[in-house]
């Protein structure tokens, strides 16, 4: 009640699925009976007590089958924060937190697994998982009704084979995806995509966007790809945008295949089987900037791709221009270049668009 564990040391929490460990509020019958002794007097509440603080002398400590609840009051207003520690956490639940389920920071190799993060629904902010800075490893984990089930900025984790549902967010990651975002599925959440925005990559290094059943969605900032920096963009991946673009000043790789082509369209364009914002059948709008746009000195490769909705799908300025099995439908402008040559231009179709390219005659 109102207190809470600082971790300077090691945490060492281990126990099984038929017999987990849980720590919870003075005032929740469910685990341990009425501590309390009056009844059904009281009943709890996220925030009653401050939560699990693991800082950063501490390393190995280990949360396994453990049951997390109505915690939070703390000064990470999670269930449980880790500052600048290493911690694994599986098997676990961990719910009903007055603002995080979990707050992470800074940590280079905790890894989360196979858990359950659920009601976190405290205020705008709440989250299954938040974090920023590091790379921790968040995978085969089940996100349901939270406001956001990951929240994360400046973070470069690996988070693969989770599952999303009924949350109001799925994902929403402003800068630096560094690690990856892999094969992770949902249905029901308000915003039915992984939103990303801010600046995506880091110079000197490759940021890659995988495939998952969700799209992609950029709508609340534009996306960035740096100077020195590469994007990969991988068979399959679906990216909506909503009246945003992606600006290039690295280098660009989309890497559809025949069979798992590349699309950029419209956030209400519902065509790939995902109404991503959560309002009934629609097929799409142009909203200025839709588009990708290339800056002076960037390189892009773009293989077996389609772009649809876009204000102008690409726009080049002194960028060579590289396409191999590239569609364009429905766009108010195809191409715009300036000051740029024709490296390769192979299969490369226009349908329903308002024009094609500009200035003329490229194709």
């Amino acid at each position: 009640s109102g207190a809470g564990m600082a971790v300077d040391g090691i945490l060492s929490a281990q126990a099984t699925a038929a017999s987990p460990i849980t720590f919870t509020s003075l005032t929740d019958d469910t685990f341990g009976g009425d501590l309390n002794r009056n009844g059904a007097g009281t009943t709890p509440a996220s925030g009653d007590w401050s939560g699990i603080e693991i800082n950063s002398t501490s390393q190995n400590s280990t949360l396994d089958s453990v049951t997390i609840r109505y915690g939070g009051a703390g000064l990470r207003l999670a269930n449980l924060s880790i500052d600048t520690a290493d911690v694994t956490v599986r098997g676990s639940i961990v719910e009903h937190s007055k603002v995080h389920g979990i707050y992470i920071t800074d940590s280079a190799s905790s890894s989360i697994t196979n858990s359950i993060f659920r009601n976190n629904t405290g205020d705008n902010s709440s989250s299954g998982i938040t974090g920023d800075r590091g790379s921790p490893t968040i995978s085969g984990n089940t996100f349901q009704n939270n406001r956001f089930g990951l929240l994360f900025s400046n973070s470069g984790a690996i988070v693969s084979g989770n599952t999303f549902t009924g949350n109001v967010f799925a994902i929403d990651w402003t800068d630096k995806i560094g690690g990856r975002i892999e094969n992770n599925n949902g249905s029901g959440n308000t915003t039915n995509a992984l939103s990303i925005a801010g600046g995506i990559t880091v110079s000197g290094s490759t940021t890659t966007l995988s495939k998952n059943s969700l799209p992609y969605i950029v709508n609340v900032a534009d996306i960035r790809s740096v100077t020195g920096a590469a994007l990969e963009v991988e068979p399959g991946v679906v990216i909506k945008l909503q009246g945003r673009r992606l600006t290039v000043n690295g280098t660009l790789y989309l890497k559809g295949t025949p069979s798992l082509p590349v699309l950029f369209t419209s956030a209400l364009d519902d065509s790939d089987g995902n109404d991503a914002l959560s309002d009934g059948a629609t097929t799409g709008a142009i909203v200025s900037p839709q588009g990708i746009v290339m800056r002076a000195g960037s390189r892009a490769e773009i293989n077996n791709s389609e772009f649809r909705f876009m204000q102008t799908a690409l726009s080049y300025t002194s960028s060579p221009i590289y396409l191999d099995t590239v569609s364009f439908v429905n766009n108010n402008l195809g191409i715009s270049a300036s000051g740029s040559t024709v490296e390769k231009a192979v299969n490369v179709t226009f349908t329903g668009n308002n024009a094609t390219t500009s200035p003329g005659g490229l194709f």
